[in-house]
Parts: C-alpha cells; structure tokens; sequence
C-alpha cells in the first residue's frame, strides 16, 4: 500500500468514527430503546436515555443473549418475538420486567435487517415504556367496572378502547371490535352493503352506526345523551369526550323508568283530563284574589298562557273596569264569610286583545280542615255566543234578515196591539218594488237582494223614528204610521218617492208603487185598512207598470250599447232588413210589429255577459264561447220577466238556431224555428256582413251574395235567402239600401 493509500484509507476511517459517533449520539438521546440483535439473539447494540434513566450501561447488555438479560422463564416470549423477525416478519409484541422495584411494562418492535446479499444477519428493536399509558387504561378500566350500565372507551374509528362486564355481558363484544358492530349486528347495513360482507367478511368502508353521535360529541367536546330506543327496550345513551379522539359510550335502560312514568303521568292527566278536556274555565282564587289555578280553557278563552294568570290579581286582570269595584266587594263578603251564598252569577270578562266575553259562573267555598276559607272554586262557562244567539234569533223572530227591517210575523202582532182608538188616525202604506223578477233574472238574485236592501234604506230614511217599517212579502213592504192623517200620510209618501229618484242597482233604476189607506174611525180593523192600502198600492201599480218596465228595458238596453257592439244604429240596420222580409212575404202587421219588437230585445241576453268578451277584438277562447252561447237563454228569461215582452219570448231564445239543426242553444231545424227567428238571424248575419264589425271588415256585394248561397239549407231558410237575394237584386235599381 502506498503512502497516498494509507492516508486515503486513515481519513475515511476517522470520517466513519465520526459518523458513527454522531449517529450514536442521535440513538442516545431518544427516550425509547433501540437494540439490535445477532442470529444467535445475543445484543449487539444498544441505546437510549432510558439506560441512563434507570441506571444502567450498554455493557450490561452488549454481547448477552436474551436468557442472559431476562432469565430462561421470562425470556421466552423475546425468544418466540425475535425468531419471527430473524424470519422475516415484522412483530409488535408487550412484556414487562421489574426495574428498581418497580414493574415496568414495554412495548416492542421488531424489524429483520437484510445485508447486501438479502440475508438476514441481525434483527433492530425499538421498545416503548408504557407504564403510564398501562396503569391509565388500568385506571378507566376500573372507572369502566365500577359503572353498573354498559360503558366503554371509543376512538374515532369506533374501535373498543376498554369495556366493562356488564358492556361484554350485554352485547357480546371485546376489546379491539367495533362497537356498533357488536351492538346491533348487520342490522344497520344497507341490502348491499349485507351482501358485501356477507361474501367478504370485511365491513363496508361507508358502514356506520345508525345512532351514534360520537363523532358530534368530540367536534363539540360535550356530552350528548337521547334516549333511543331499540329492539323494544328505551336506553338512555351518552357520548362523553375524553380528549379529542376518545370518547365514553353508555346505555342504561330506562325502559322500567318509563314505565312507571308512564303510569304516573296517566295518573296525573286523569286528574287533569277534566280540568283541560270540559268546555268550563276552572279558577281558584285565594282570600286575597290571587289566582291559585286557572285551567287550559280559561287561558285559552282568556288569550294568556297560564303561567302568565297564575299569581296575578283576577279583578285587577280580567275583570272589565265598570264592574272591578262591584265584583271586588261580593268577593270581600265572601271570603270573611259574610255571604255563604255563592251560587249562580254572571259577569263578564275581558281578554288579552280586549274583547269582553260573558260568563256563567257555578262558585263553592274551599275551607281547611279548622273550617276556615281559603280559597273560591268557580266553574266558568263562556255564555257569549248563546247569549248572542238567543238575541240573534230574537231579533230574526221579528226582522227580516235580507233588509233589516220588521217581519211579517211582527207587523202582523203590531196591527193587533196599534188597533185602540189612542192611536187613531193611524195610516198604513203598502210598497211594492217594481222590476224585481226582471232584475232577478237579468242579474242574477243577488241583485235583486241588493235592490230590495236599497228599497228598504229608502224607507227607513223617508221615514219617521216612530213609524214601523215591515217586509210584508217577496217585493211587497208595509209601512204602520200611527197618529198620522192622510195629509201626514202623503208626505211620507212624497219622500220615498224623491228619495228613490236616483237609486240604480247595476243600471236599473228603483221604481217603487205606493198605495196608502188611513184609519180615522174605531169600527174599521187594521187589517181592512192594509186591504185597501194594498188594493190602492196594486191600481198604481198597474198604472205604471208599462212605463216603469220600459225605463227597465230602455237602461239595459243602453247599457247593452255601451259594453258591446250591439248600437241603436245596429238594431235599426237589423230592423229595416228584416221588415223588408216582412213585406215581402206579406207578413200580417201584428207579426210585423212582434217582429220589430224581437229585432230590439233579440241580443238583450248579452247584458249578462262580460265586457271583455263582447269587445273583444279577436276570437273567443272555447269557455269564452262556451259563454256566448248562453245569451238567447239569458234573454229568453229577461223577456219572460217582462209582462208585455213575453210574446216575443221564443224569437229571442231561437234567433241562433240552424236551418240544419247545428245551432245553439237547442239544436232546433227547420220549421222548429219560429219564422221571425229565422228572420233575425239572417237579418242580422247580413248586416254584420254588409257593415262588418271592429275585428271583422265589410264584404262586398258580390262576396256577400256569395256568402248567402253558400249557407242556405245549412245556417238559413233557403227560402228567406232566396226573398233577400231579390231584395238585393232590386237595390241596385233602387237608391234605397238595406
């Protein structure tokens, strides 16, 4: 070897020395021990601050086989241990030994050392002392077994940490199980994850416990308990943080508890069923007038909860002011045994948002065992709605509903107890309202009830405070004016009339009929005069009865004008070709003038109807025309309304009918239409043809022609078309237009 190589080689020796010193160093600071042991398990190094913790040297160690270090007995399961690591394997194994009279307890790793061939020539271990973690786990442990319920330690990953008997008695399970697991089986695995580890035998990664909030209780670091119940039992069940990864997991079973609380709690709602179940406020007040008791209907008529009563003075409270002062002194001479009296008594009470409710009250005397009072029982039921019913009905008993005025049945024992001589001259005036079956019908009831409700109001301000206002019939009142004279009487009169002057219902006017009789001699009854009254009333009705139905007729006309297309200029167009008709085929005048009249009234069903849809610009949706369809019904019954119109009545119901039966609204043909409905409909077709409307344009002659010999024998008489193509041939000789 050359100088040069010697010194290479003196240097790197020196630098391994160096090294390995340093890595002695590092192994001598750690608090674990670290070994390493030949193929014959004899030390061949040794380290950690636990030698020198316990006073011991690393030749105490070095060169020494396990039976030299431990003795033949204790050495076996290092023997077992360092076999399966000289083999291959990695093992994890405890064990314990006494150091200065104290038994320490170690766990060990061993990992088998390969060199550059591969083969194993030492093992390397490293052993922990976990004395303190031994006697922590001893210490829950014997925390865990002086609980009497199931109880165990659990990490996050829901292994057992440590459990007590009565946990491995209950559910069967041991340290190291899942807890869950052990406690409710597969019970909680989804039919999947059943059939997974049914084949596997290995637990489903996203299997989890149904119940458990120990992963709630660790994030909160507080304990959580609920009672759960399972397989028929209830379980009080806790989660209790240790720290931030374990957590104390008991059961107890309530289920007995439950039980007889159960049957305590029956008990006590038995008791408390009769206060809370009956329709009767219950109150106890002491001597000085607090409340002792109030039960759930009190409150609930009272609008306070109970707590918020109890302890409260009652009259000061509930008691209306008017009354507290008189209730305060019944009560006063009560109590000190003044008034043993208690009985029955009525008195109102006011609640939370104000309102007074009538009360009866059933009161006893609670008196102690020396016979003194102590208290007032009273048993309260809430009259206010019978009470306002019974005033209710005996207001209905004598007025009628609809108007608020007198009924018949009061009117009638009025005339009997208003029929002495004191009240002579006494006057009587009938009303009837004209038009109402026409309203009825055009409007529906509604307004007819509306129009009878402004006849009354009329009345009731035409007249005097002592005069008696009744509804005598359908459309009929009867007005009693006692110590009145005719002359008195007329004037009354005059100011219904000028009061109803003005008051419309939709676009009707009020019409009233007046017929007025005055008694001024004893010998004639009340109800000979309301006989004349009535007679007087019918012979102006009569009278006006024609123009009070035309005013009618002419106000839904011109309110038919104003929300559609249906113009006086319309009707006139209408009017001239239908009687054009007419004349030609020689219809007798009083046809004519059925006709003209038909003309007038034949679209008045259309007043029913919606604005928006008669002015709509554009085609009906199908409910639209659904309605459309209606309108000759609709003035079928307004003309029937009507005495004078009546006659016409059919033309209006027929005028869109077919002449092949495919029209509305009853699918008549042919000769079931009434020829003056057959000729509206084609009078009014060729108008709108001729004149158009806002969402339709005007036809030519030729197109209109055109148009009539398509639909005769389908919508019109063939014969009344071809009266009219003659008609139109001749207009064009004549200056004359239809």
């Amino acid at each position: 070897m050359t100088l040069p190589d010697a010194m290479n080689e003196h240097l790197l020796t020196q630098e391994l020395e160096r090294h390995e010193k340093r890595y002695r160093t590092i192994l001598s600071s750690v608090q674990d021990i670290i070994f390493t042991l030949d193929k014959a398990q004899r030390c061949t190094g040794i380290y950690g601050q636990w030698l020198e913790r316990y006073h011991f040297a690393p030749e105490d160690f070095l060169g020494k086989s396990v039976q030299d270090i431990f003795g033949e007995e204790d050495s076996l399961v290092h023997r077992e241990a360092n076999e399966k690591a000289l083999q291959g394997e990695s093992v994890v194994y405890e064990w314990s030994i006494v150091v200065d009279g104290e038994r320490r307890y170690f766990q060990t790793s061993l990992s088998p050392l390969k060199n550059e061939e591969g083969f194993i020539e030492e093992v390397v271990g490293v052993s922990r002392d976990i004395t303190d973690l031994k006697r922590v786990e001893e210490f829950y442990q014997k925390l865990l077994d002086g609980i009497p319920y199931p109880a165990s330690l659990i990490n996050r990953e829901r292994r057992i940490l440590a459990q007590n008997k009565a946990t491995e008695v209950s559910a069967g399970s041991k340290v190291g199980d899942i807890c869950w697991f052990s406690f409710h089986g597969t019970d909680t695995l989804s039919a999947s994850q059943k059939l997974e580890f049914e084949k596997s035998g290995v637990l489903p990664s996203g299997a989890r416990c149904l119940y458990c909030k120990g992963d709630e209780a660790l994030e909160r670091q507080e304990a959580i308990v609920e009672e759960v119940e399972l397989k028929g039992r209830i379980l009080e069940t806790g989660w209790v943080p240790l720290g931030s990864d374990i957590y104390l997991h008991y059961s107890i079973d309530i289920t007995k508890y439950k039980e007889v609380e159960r049957e305590l709690r029956k008990e006590r709602d038995l008791a408390q069923k009769y206060l809370d179940t009956a329709d009767v406020i219950f109150l106890i007040l002491n001597p000085q007038a607090e409340v002792t008791l109030l039960n759930r209907k009190g409150a609930e008529i009272l609008g306070y909860a109970q707590e918020e009563i109890v302890g409260k003075n009652w009259f000061d409270a509930c008691v209306p002011t008017r009354v507290q002062e008189e209730l305060k002194n019944t009560f006063a001479r009560l109590v000190a045994g003044e008034n043993e009296t208690v009985g029955y008594i009525e008195n109102p009470v006011v609640t939370r948002s104000g309102e007074e409710r009538l009360i009866a009250w059933h009161n006893a005397l609670l008196r102690d065992d020396e016979g003194r009072i102590v208290a007032v029982l009273s048993a309260g039921i809430d009259i206010t709605k019978s009470r306002k019913m019974e005033e209710e009905l005996r207001y209905l008993n004598f007025h009628d509903k609809l108007t608020g005025v007198y009924n018949r049945n009061f009117l009638e024992k009025e005339i009997e107890r208003l029929d002495t001589a004191t009240q002579l001259p006494i006057s009587i005036v009938m009303v009837d309202v004209n038009g109402l079956k026409l309203v009825n019908d055009t409007y529906g009831h509604e307004r007819g009830d509306e129009l009878l409700r402004s006849a009354a109001q009329v009345l009731k301000a035409s007249c005097r405070e002592q005069d008696l206002i009744a509804r005598f019939g359908g459309d009929e009142f009867v007005i009693l004016l006692p110590e009145t004279s005719p002359e008195e009487a007329q004037e009354v009169c005059q100011r219904i009339r000028s009061k109803a002057k003005g008051v419309f219902v939709e676009e009707v006017p009020l019409s009233l009929a007046l017929g007025l009789a005055t008694k001024e001699r004893g010998e004639e009854s009340l109800t000979e005069v309301l006989r004349r009254a009535e007679d007087e009333m019918y012979r102006q009705k009569l009278a006006e009865t024609r123009s009070s139905r035309s005013a009618i007729v002419d106000a839904l006309l011109k309110t038919l004008e104003a929300k559609s297309y249906e113009t006086q200029l319309h009707t006139q167009r209408v009017q001239k070709v239908g009687l054009a008709i007419a004349e030609r085929i020689r219809l007798p005048d009083t046809e004519v003038n059925r006709l003209k009249l038909a003309i007038m009234l034949h679209d008045i069903g259309k007043i029913t109807l919606p604005e928006e849809i008669l002015k709509k610009p554009g085609p009906l949706l199908p409910e639209e025309w659904e309605l459309m369809k209606r309108h000759p019904e609709y003035g079928y019954r307004i003309v029937r309304a009507t005495p004078e119109f009546v006659h016409v009545a059919e033309e209006v119901w027929s005028h869109h009918e077919w002449w092949d039966g495919s029209g509305y609204p009853r699918g008549l043909k042919k000769e079931e239409i009434p020829l003056l409905a057959r000729i509206i409909a084609l009078a009014d077709a060729y108008e709108a043809m001729r004149y158009g409307r806002p969402y339709k344009k005007a036809m030519s002659q030729e197109e209109i022609i055109a148009e009539l010999k398509r639909s005769a024998g389908t919508q019109f008489d063939p014969q009344l078309v071809e009266i009219l193509l003659l008609l139109l041939q001749l207009e064009e000789n004549s200056s004359d237009r239809l």
